[in-house]
């Protein structure tokens, strides 16, 4: 595209100085595009700058979206996600990894899912490793893409029947 820019630019022709009649239809067309014209965004991000023509006015979105995740930071609500791993021998200590992925802090993790430390409890791992020897690791994909495990539809009778429910339903993260 830049290099069919830079070709028009160096071009003989004139565009400004080319006359075509034109019908009263054709001129309401071209009024109706004028006004429609009229409603884009002053500026757009260099990224479509680039494709397209040096006469439109663009909307900056880099700019916009980079002031905005300043703001975000400045305020202390932009997200940042601790890189932590839990120690199942020493509940509920973990490594904390967030400053450095070389060095590690020692770090307390009371708000888990695992608050009470069953994740290690011996009946659990050793169900764990079971069902690792028999069927392996991993989804492998999304339930609707590579179906639903029989562990997990047993799982969502078992907390249907626990909370008195006619069906629960899993959503389960595709690791």
């Amino acid at each position: 595209m830049q290099a069919m820019r830079t070709e028009l630019a160096k071009s003989p022709m004139n565009p400004s100085v080319v006359k075509m009649k034109s019908s009263a239809k054709e001129a309401g067309l071209l009024k109706t595009f004028q006004d429609v014209l009229k409603q884009r965004p002053e500026t757009v991000s260099h990224l479509l700058q680039d494709n397209m023509p040096k006469s439109v006015n663009t909307f900056r979105y880099d700019q916009f979206f980079e002031k905005k995740i300043d703001e975000k930071k400045k305020d202390h609500t932009y997200r940042v996600f601790k890189t932590v791993n839990r120690r199942s021998h020493t509940f509920p200590m973990a490594d904390d990894y967030s400053d450095s992925l070389v060095s590690k802090k020692e770090v307390s993790v009371w708000c888990s899912n695992d608050y009470l430390g069953m994740s290690r409890h011996p009946r659990v791992v050793g169900a764990v490793m079971e069902t690792l020897k028999q069927h392996g690791a991993g989804a492998g994909g999304t339930r609707n893409i590579s179906g639903t495990s029989k562990f997990h539809v047993d799982l969502e009778h078992e907390l249907a029947d626990l909370h008195g429910k006619d069906a629960a339903l899993l959503f389960l993260p595709a690791l």
